[in-house]
């Protein structure tokens, strides 16, 4: 069984808004969130979670 990026992502925002409306902050999910979004911006929605690291691996050599 595969947990895909945007899976993740969706789930990631329904834990975001049930700690909001339970006012709850979430600041590691909010992280996590950002690095999804980015993640499936960018073309790896229907990768395997276990790419996030390769994902930000390459995001941080187009960076510098």
């Amino acid at each position: 069984m595969t947990l895909d990026l945007k899976t993740l992502r969706k789930d990631a925002q329904s834990a975001l808004a049930t700690g909001a409306a339970a006012g709850v902050p979430m600041p590691a999910t909010a992280g996590a969130l950002d690095v999804l979004a980015s993640a499936n911006a960018a073309g790896w929605g229907d990768r395997d979670i276990g790419e996030i690291v390769k994902f930000l691996q390459d995001a941080m050599v187009q960076r510098f």
